[in-house]
């Protein structure tokens, strides 16, 4: 069983962490990844927010954010990354930040987008009420290859209507 997630601000010092888990899942192709020089510079992004995922105090996930406090309220789900794959966490994880972001960040709506292959990612996604809006083809090269891109988007007011999970 899943123990509650919590989200906690990503500090500097976790930073070695973040490297790490990233690396796995540029091994796996599902991101590029970024460098220390480029999260530091993202994470004092007054539009960035960084958060770690908790369960049971232990490091499990991070997430970033984007476009926190734009006119648009249109926050973006720009990376989330778990590191322990097929428990269960992932879609708890998601509960938590899509609350996080409608709760706390006041949004009206979350887009996101991932890569065609990611099925585990979108199964996640639909089951917690996204709506697939639209596909990128070929938007994405990565290890060698252009892969399609797909996106998603969640409202406030669909999201309330599902009981906020």
């Amino acid at each position: 069983m899943v123990n509650q997630i919590i989200l906690a601000p990503l500090e500097e010092s976790d930073l070695d962490w973040l490297l790490s888990v990233e690396a796995d899942a540029r091994e796996e192709g599902f991101i590029r990844g970024n460098d220390r020089a480029g999260h530091k510079h993202y994470m004092d992004e007054p539009q960035m927010r960084y958060l770690l995922i908790l369960q049971r105090r232990e490091k499990v996930g991070f997430v970033v954010l984007k476009n926190i406090d734009t006119k648009d309220r249109d926050v973006e789900l720009a990376r989330i990354i778990i590191s322990q794959k097929g428990q269960g966490i992932g879609q708890a994880a998601v509960c938590e930040i899509v609350r996080y972001i409608f709760e706390n960040l006041g949004a009206h709506r979350i887009s996101l987008d991932t890569l065609s292959y990611n099925k585990r990612a979108q199964h996640v996604y639909r089951k917690l009420g996204f709506t697939q809006e639209g596909l990128i083809r070929e938007a994405l090269y990565l290890n060698g290859v252009f892969h399609d891109v797909v996106l998603f988007g969640l409202l406030a007011a669909d999201w309330q209507k599902r009981g906020k999970q």
